[in-house]
C-alpha cells in the first residue's frame, strides 16, 4: 500500500470532522449566546431587585430614590410589581413575599373598622407622590397625583392577582375600588393630573399621548367610579402623528407630549397591547417599537454631535441629570438632548427593542461600568445600573430611582416570561378597561406579489370586502371566493377597479379566498376571537378558511369530518420553489402539508356532506 492510499482515509476523515464541527458550532452558538443573556438579565434584575428589598422600610414604604430618601407611591407600585418577579425566580420565599406585600398593603389602606388603624393620607382614594413614611402625611412637595395613584394601583392589582383567596386580595380590592377617578375629572371629560389640599385640581390635565394612558385605562376599569367610555375619546383627540425618517428608514408614530421613551414603556409594564388596536385602530405596542426605534436612530444620526452616542448608547428618557435645575429631566429626542443617556430607556424598552436592548446595556456595563467618572461614580454598583451617564461632562449618576429601576426590573421579566403583564391581564378590571376603550385582537396576515390563499382569522366587526382591505388599498387587484353550494355560480369576484359587476361583497371566517397583489404588503384584520364556527361542506371541492388562533395537526384541525374527505391542497405564496402542498390521509407519505394555520386558506376534496366544526 502506498503513501497516498494511507494519506487519504485520514484527509477525508479531516474534512468530515471540519464539517461537523462547522455545523455544530453553528448550532451550538445561538444556544449558548441565549444562556449567556439569560444569565446576564437574571443579574441585571436580582441587583435592581435589590433596590427595593432593602430601601422599603418596615411599614412597606418604598423611597423615592438613594438620593432622596422619602416615601414614594409610585416606588411602592414597583415595589409591589417586583414581588412576584423575586417570588418566582427565587430570591424571596413564598411566604416572605406575602407578608411583604400585606404590610404594604395594610400601611396604605384606611381600615374603617380600626380607629386606630395607621394609613397614608388620601384623597377620594388619590395618594400624595411623596410622603413622610413615619406619619403618613404629604410632604407637601406636588400633589395628590392621578398618575402615580395609577402606577401604585397597577402594582395593587398585579399582586391582588398572584395571591388570590387571601386577604392580600381583599385590601388590594379596597384600595383599587376605593379610588374615584370621576372626582378626578373634575367636571370634564379627562383627568386632571391631580389635587392639592390648598390649592385644589392642578389645572394640567391628562390628555394623548403620555404615560397617562395608565391612569385613563385604570378610570375606565373601575367598578364603582368608572370615567365614562367618551373619556378614551377625549384622550385620543390630541393624539399627534409623526414620521421622522433616518437614511431613508421612516419611522411613523403617534408622538408622546415629551418625546421620552417612559412615556411608551409604562402602561406596557402591566397592560398587554401586543396584537391589539384600539377604537381608533391604533396598535400601541407597534407604536412603542417605532417610536423606540426612532429613539434609537436619533441617538445614531446623533445632530447634537454628543459624545458617546451610537447603536449602544441610546435611550433618551427621564432621568437624573446635574445639568437641569431640580438634577432631573425628561430627556427625549428634539427635546432636552443635552448627552444624557439611561439604562432605563434602553432596559425600560425591552419588549420592543429585545436585541438591541440588550446589546446596550451589555455594551454601557462593559465599556463604562467599571470606570470611575470625573465626579468620582462608578457606573455599575451595588443595585446594578446608576440612573444616568453623560459622557460628554464625564459624569456617572451616583443616584438609584425607584421607578427607573422599576422599569428595568419589570420590562426586563416581561421579556423573559411576561409574567407581570400575564398576573396583570387576569384581573377583570384590566379587561374591562380594555373592552371600554374598544381593543380588539389584531392579526396581520403577509401577502406576497402574485396569488395568495388566504383566511379571516378574527371575525370583523364591519364584514364588508373594502372595509376589510382597507389596509392594503392600491396594492390587490382581485379577489376571488368559491362557494360550494351555489351549484349555478361557484366563482364570486370582487375587482376594486370595475365596481360594477362584482357578486363578492363580504368577506367571513371559515371561507379561503384568493387574492391578487400587485405588491408585497401586510393585511391587518381586527375582530373578536369566534367561539367556533360551523362551515358547512358539500360532496367535492370546497374553499374553505381556518378560524383559530393557533395552528393544529391537519388530522386533529378536521377531525369532525373524518372519513369524509380524501385529500386537501394548501397553496403558499412565499414557498417559490413549491407553491402547492398536499395532504392525502389515505396516502401517509410524500404529503408534505401538516399543519392548518391561521389566516390560510384550503382547498377540501369532500367525498360526502359534512359540517366541519373550527
Amino acid at each position: 500500500m502506498d503513501h497516498y492510499s494511507i494519506e487519504m482515509p485520514v484527509i477525508k476523515f479531516l474534512f468530515v470532522l471540519v464539517i461537523l464541527s462547522f455545523f455544530l458550532t453553528a448550532y451550538v452558538q445561538p444556544s449558548l449566546a441565549e444562556e449567556d443573556d439569560e444569565e446576564f438579565l437574571e443579574m441585571v434584575e436580582n441587583k435592581t431587585f435589590l433596590f427595593f428589598y432593602e430601601n422599603t422600610d418596615e411599614r412597606g414604604f418604598t423611597i423615592e430614590s438613594t438620593a432622596w430618601p422619602i416615601g414614594s407611591i409610585a416606588s411602592s407600585g414597583f415595589y409591589l410589581t417586583s414581588i412576584p418577579i423575586a417570588i418566582e425566580r427565587k430570591w424571596i420565599t413564598h411566604e416572605e413575599g406575602y407578608q411583604r406585600v400585606l404590610t404594604t398593603l395594610n400601611s396604605y389602606y384606611d381600615d374603617p373598622n380600626d380607629p386606630d388603624d395607621f394609613y397614608v393620607e388620601n384623597e377620594h382614594g388619590f395618594f400624595p407622590h411623596w410622603f413622610h413614611q413615619e406619619t403618613g402625611k404629604w410632604n407637601e412637595i406636588d400633589c395628590f397625583s392621578s398618575i402615580d395613584t395609577a402606577i401604585l394601583m397597577a402594582g395593587v392589582l398585579t399582586v391582588r392577582q398572584y395571591f388570590p383567596d387571601t386577604e392580600i386580595e381583599t385590601v388590594a380590592t379596597n384600595l383599587y375600588e376605593d379610588v374615584d377617578w370621576e372626582w378626578m375629572l373634575n367636571g370634564g371629560d379627562t383627568l386632571s393630573m391631580g389635587w392639592r389640599p390648598d390649592t385644589g385640581f392642578l389645572s394640567s390635565r391628562w390628555e394623548g399621548y403620555n404615560e397617562g394612558m395608565l391612569a385613563v385605562l385604570l378610570a375606565l376599569g373601575s367598578p364603582d367610579h368608572s370615567i365614562p367610555d367618551e373619556s378614551w375619546d377625549a384622550w385620543t383627540r390630541t393624539y399627534k402623528p409623526a414620521k421622522y425618517t433616518y437614511n431613508n428608514q421612516s419611522y411613523t408614530f403617534i408622538e408622546s407630549s415629551s418625546t421620552s421613551l417612559f412615556t411608551y414603556q409604562y402602561p406596557h409594564i402591566w397592560f398587554d397591547f401586543k396584537g391589539k388596536s384600539d377604537k381608533k385602530g391604533i396598535n400601541y405596542y407597534q407604536n412603542s417599537v417605532n417610536a423606540t426605534f426612532e429613539n434609537r436612530a436619533y441617538c445614531i444620526e446623533n445632530p447634537n454631535d454628543h459624545k458617546g452616542y451610537g447603536p449602544n448608547v441610546w435611550g433618551l428618557t427621564a432621568c437624573e441629570c446635574p445639568l437641569h435645575e431640580f438634577n432631573y429631566e425628561a430627556h427625549g429626542p428634539r427635546q432636552n438632548d443635552d448627552g444624557t443617556v439611561s439604562p432605563a430607556g434602553a432596559c425600560g424598552s425591552m419588549i420592543f427593542t429585545p436585541d438591541e436592548s440588550i446589546e446596550a446595556l451589555r455594551y454601557m456595563k462593559n465599556t463604562y461600568g467599571d470606570m470611575e467618572f470625573l465626579n468620582g461614580e462608578i457606573f455599575w454598583g451595588k443595585y446594578g445600573f446608576k440612573d444616568a451617564i453623560n459622557l460628554e461632562i464625564n459624569w456617572s449618576s451616583p443616584t438609584y430611582i425607584g421607578i427607573n429601576q422599576g422599569a428595568i426590573l419589570t420590562m426586563t421579566e416581561n421579556y423573559r416570561s411576561q409574567l407581570v403583564q400575564n398576573l396583570f391581564m387576569q384581573n377583570e378590571y384590566a379587561k374591562k378597561a380594555m373592552q371600554k376603550a374598544g381593543f380588539k385582537k389584531v392579526i396581520g396576515i403577509q401577502l406576497y406579489t402574485g396569488w395568495n390563499l388566504i383566511s379571516l382569522p378574527l371575525m370583523p366587526e364591519d364584514t364588508s370586502i373594502t372595509s376589510l382591505l382597507s389596509s392594503i388599498n392600491g396594492n390587490y387587484s382581485i379577489v376571488w371566493a368559491y362557494n360550494a353550494s351555489d351549484t349555478a355560480d361557484h366563482w364570486k369576484k370582487y375587482d376594486p377597479g370595475a365596481p360594477f359587476g362584482n357578486d363578492l361583497t363580504t368577506m367571513e371566517p371559515g371561507k379561503g379566498y384568493w387574492i391578487m397583489m400587485t405588491s408585497d404588503d401586510t393585511l391587518f384584520v381586527t375582530g373578536d376571537v369566534p367561539g367556533s364556527t360551523d362551515v358547512i361542506l358539500k360532496a367535492g371541492w370546497n374553499l374553505i378558511g381556518y378560524n383559530s388562533l393557533v395552528g393544529q395537526p391537519i388530522e386533529n384541525a378536521l377531525a369532525s369530518v373524518i372519513g369524509n374527505y380524501s385529500i386537501v391542497w394548501a397553496y403558499n405564496a412565499s414557498d417559490t420553489a413549491d407553491h402547492w402542498k398536499k395532504y392525502d390521509q389515505n396516502a401517509p407519505f410524500g404529503n408534505d402539508l401538516f399543519n392548518m394555520e391561521p389566516g390560510k386558506g384550503y382547498w377540501i376534496m369532500m367525498t360526502s356532506d359534512d359540517l366541519l366544526k373550527i
